[in-house]
């Protein structure tokens, strides 16, 4: 094999062959290495002729995310629209609550309030970020040096809002609310068009799955690339001599190129030896995460039944939770009705408590309770994804802890000589997602291609049309939600009535000795 290439690129999932299939459709020679036996990187797919397939990475694709909608489309791959009708259920603060339209039945006028405001207040609180560098953005230093906790507590006054938003982050990020960056949380949000946006199914970001599964995505891409990928090829160092850039994996083997695109997640960049070594921020930055961000522990668990006995009660198959064994799940049948399916993205805490089968039986005794059916006991298949095991994901979304945005967040996708950075965590919108991987990995491949003058450097960045198949309904808050005031503002309006009232009971009261005063 010709081991001298145009560009190199270390990591094959979404972002990585982004990058390839555009420098590829340029004319240039590319070499995709990758250390997994698969490409995909964070899009896994299982197959298997009891349920064709099962999505256990990244899955769901919705309106706005149109860099995805377009490479989909490009690839000849079809989505469909997730079942989402129903009654959902959530469990919060010792209470547990039925979601309809979306919206859970609190009752507690406190506790409507504080769960509103929690939604305007992150996006209030994203107008003033920028995307492209939020580190430079009104109170970023502040925002940056306290956690999403801290600013819950500082935002929202009651248990259940604080708990609704560590809930919120735990699902979105796999994470604990107190090691994640309150600017980072923020930016992430505003990345996937706010708050409402990122949460819903319904014109949201878990409106549409992919027919066949997501891992399609990389594959379709590597079978045009003329033999152009190697698998089980994990790499130990990369040696810039400004000439040409030499990349060793494993086994000793090198391949030399002029350029090399990193799309692998931050977190593992320390695997590999740079020459010369990387910025002692970007150093840092690494550093830091490694050492405040766990590896994502949850665990992935699909249960195939008979029957999607919980549509017949009326139940979306929606339960999100932050007491429960089980965070999050979801409906997952096929759009023909076949397979019925629920996830359960379960907490990886479990393993040092159950058995494989005791964490099973838990999963469905949770399904039986919330969905109100003992069926939920009697799943045909299960299948399941263990993240932990699998030393090259890391993450399912890598997160910033407090001080690395504001300190490092330069270096996410500065280019290091020869050496670009991709990756859906270098990414100014849907970060986190496919979306951002496509966005990260096309905007890594013109990068090179304005340094060999291919492309000007106004052309590096470039603004995606609307996808005209899946075009976005505006999500704002309702007039109602905007002018619903929070807890502190009720406070403020129920205290200065309280002193027009009292002005008013004392003016009258003492009528004729003011008038007296006024005429002195």
């Amino acid at each position: 094999m010709d081991k001298k290439r145009d560009v190199i690129i270390i990591g094959a999932g979404i972002s990585g062959m982004s990058a390839a299939k555009l420098l590829h459709e340029q004319g240039l020679k590319v070499l995709v290495l990758e250390a997994k036996d698969r490409v995909g990187g964070r899009t896994y797919t299982f197959r298997d002729p009891t349920y064709e397939y099962a999505d256990m990475g990244a899955q769901y694709i919705g309106p706005t995310q149109n860099r995805i909608l377009r490479m989909t489309k490009d690839l000849g791959i079809e989505h469909y629209k997730v079942h989402g009708k129903g009654i959902g259920v959530m469990e919060l603060d010792g209470s547990t609550y039925k979601i309809e339209n979306e919206k859970p039945n609190v009752t507690s006028v406190m506790k409507v309030l504080d769960l509103n405001h929690l939604q305007n207040a992150i996006d209030e609180a994203g107008e003033k970020i920028h995307l492209d560098a939020p580190w430079e953005s009104e109170n970023a230093k502040y925002l940056d040096n306290i956690s999403i906790s801290d600013w819950f507590r500082k935002t929202l006054w009651t248990t259940t809002g604080r708990e609704l938003g560590r809930m919120v982050v735990n699902i979105l990020m796999g994470q604990d609310p107190d090691n994640i960056s309150a600017l980072f949380f923020l930016w992430y949000i505003k990345s996937g068009q706010g708050f409402r946006r990122m949460t819903k199914t319904e014109h949201g970001a878990k409106e549409r799955r992919v027919v066949g599964g997501t891992q399609q995505v990389s594959e379709k891409i590597a079978a045009t690339l003329d033999k152009g990928v190697l698998l089980n090829s994990p790499i130990v160092s990369v040696e810039d001599s400004t000439t040409e850039v030499t990349v060793t994996t494993r086994d000793g083997i090198q391949y030399k190129a002029d350029h090399v695109i990193i799309a692998f997640p931050i977190i593992l960049q320390s695997k590999i030896s740079f020459s010369p070594p990387l910025p002692e921020g970007k150093q840092q930055m690494i550093k830091l995460i490694e050492d405040k961000i766990k590896r994502f522990t949850g665990i992935k668990t699909i249960l195939f039944y008979k029957r999607p006995f919980w549509r017949d009660k009326g139940y979306s198959g929606e339960i999100i939770s932050g007491e429960s064994l089980v965070k999050a799940s979801m409906d997952d049948t096929k759009p023909d009705g076949s397979s019925p399916a629920l996830i359960a993205i379960v907490d990886g805490k479990s393993r040092q408590t159950l058995d494989i089968d005791g964490r099973h039986r838990k999963i469905c005794e949770h399904f039986a309770k919330h969905l109100d059916s003992e069926e939920a006991m009697h799943p045909i298949t299960i299948v399941e994804y263990d993240f932990i095991e699998d030393e090259y994901t890391a993450n399912c979304a890598n997160v910033l802890p407090p001080g690395a945005l504001t300190k490092y967040g330069r270096y996410l996708r500065s280019a290091h000589g020869n050496v670009y950075f991709a990756g859906t965590e270098t990414a100014t919108q849907w970060a986190g997602y496919m979306d951002g991987a496509v966005q990260a990995g096309e905007r890594a491949a013109r990068e090179i291609l304005h340094a060999i003058g291919r492309i000007g450097e106004d052309e590096i960045w470039q603004d995606e049309p609307e996808s005209k198949d899946v075009p976005a309904v505006p999500l704002d808050a309702l007039l109602v939600e905007r002018a619903l005031p929070s807890v502190c503002g009720l406070v403020k309006i129920v205290g200065g009535v309280a002193v027009v009232v009292v002005a008013v009971v004392l003016v009258s009261k003492y009528r004729n000795e003011i008038s007296k005063a006024l005429k002195l």
